[in-house]
């Protein structure tokens, strides 16, 4: 009998390291009869291209990545779920991984379940939830770092995706506290296998598996990039792929060659704010046991707090250092100017960007 582990999230909570370390390791988990797939076809996309051909939800990050949608991201789903199907019955495993944060927001869907019995017997869905303070400074980081805008996740945003897998018929569904002291050893590869994959750990081995692309920036740096994002939205359509990833990693070392405070942090009374509308604190102590330790419980519910729905700017959110933000507008200013590393599409965005900022 098959028994799948379906983890799903949620994202910021170490998803990417965890599967680093997992496809790295896939050919000693397998002779542990540990299968977690990573031959199937289009590899790049991995597990969460089964969802639009098993949900009928089209996931927009599959959307960006692939450049495609409708009908044809549907068929590429398809020929992904059949060359993974071809994998799981060429292996021989009892336990199957699949991981995806996108599989987060799936449990809602009719006949999930059931399709996913075409590869196992039963299903451990698989969830890590973090506090909502350290969920929006995370996501909010990460959404400058995309060009997007700062925006708000649910009050229920952890219970309504757990209780839409309990009422889909997921046999059980397993949800942990991301949080340094409450994970085994202090992170999540430990604490999953210990708990999920006991006879695999001794055998896996670690490389480096953080990814720049995922590295927070300052809050300095989050205001220039919110600068860019708006920019970006009057500027041309390409800036999310083509262009991001080379501005924001110009603005990262500037940041990084300044010094100074790095790590992004809130305003206490945003943060005190983000715990009071919180419709999932109270839930997830009660119904599956998680009390993260950081948190003020007596704040859940209480009122006089700022109204988050209506701030915008990362000044809004996050304490700003004015010297130390003219200095890395200027600092960035001065590298872009002096480097010919840098497409001159890219230097020219930077330079607009800046005369624009200034005026």
């Amino acid at each position: 009998m098959t028994h799948l582990l379906l983890h799903i999230g949620h994202p910021k909570t170490g998803t990417t390291a965890l599967q680093t370390v997992l496809s790295a390791n896939a050919t000693e988990l397998l002779r542990n009869r540990i299968l977690y797939p990573v031959r199937a076809k289009p590899a790049e996309h991995k597990h969460s291209l089964i969802i639009p051909s098993m949900t009928g939800k089209e996931n927009p990050r599959l959307r960006r990545i692939t450049h495609l949608k409708g009908e044809a991201l549907s068929e590429l789903s398809e020929r992904y779920w059949l060359s993974l199907k071809s994998e799981i019955e060429t292996c021989a495993h009892d336990t199957l991984v699949l991981s995806a944060e996108s599989f987060w927001e799936v449990g809602d869907s009719p006949g999930f379940r059931q399709r996913l019995s075409e590869i196992c017997d039963r299903v451990t869905v698989v969830g890590y939830v973090r506090d909502p303070v350290g969920f929006f400074l995370s996501r909010m980081n990460q959404n400058l770092r995309m060009l997007k805008r700062i925006s708000l996740f649910r009050p229920d945003y952890c219970r309504s995706a757990i209780q839409a897998y309990r009422a889909n018929g997921f046999e059980l569904v397993s949800i942990n506290a991301f949080a340094p002291a409450q994970l085994a050893a202090g992170d999540i590869l430990t604490d999953f296998c210990t708990k999920y994959l006991p006879i695999a750990l001794p055998a896996l081995k670690r490389g480096g598996n953080k990814e720049r692309g995922n590295e927070s920036v300052s809050n300095e740096a989050a205001v220039l990039l919110q600068e860019i994002g708006a920019s970006h939205a009057r500027s041309s359509s390409d800036m999310q792929d083509g262009r991001r990833g080379k501005i924001v990693r110009a603005l990262r070392e500037a940041d990084h060659a300044l010094g100074g405070n790095l790590k992004p942090s809130l305003r206490p009374e945003i943060a005190d704010a983000l715990v009071a509308r919180s419709a999932d604190l109270i839930w997830l102590r009660d119904e599956a046991g998680i009390r993260f330790t950081n948190v003020d419980y007596g704040l859940v519910g209480t009122t006089g707090h700022p109204e988050l729905d209506s701030l915008h700017r990362v000044e809004d959110f996050s304490p700003v250092d004015p010297e130390r933000l003219a200095e890395l507008r200027a600092t960035i200013e001065r590298k872009i100017g002096q480097t010919d590393a840098r497409s001159s599409t890219v230097r020219s965005f930077f330079h607009r960007w800046i005369g624009g900022a200034a005026q």
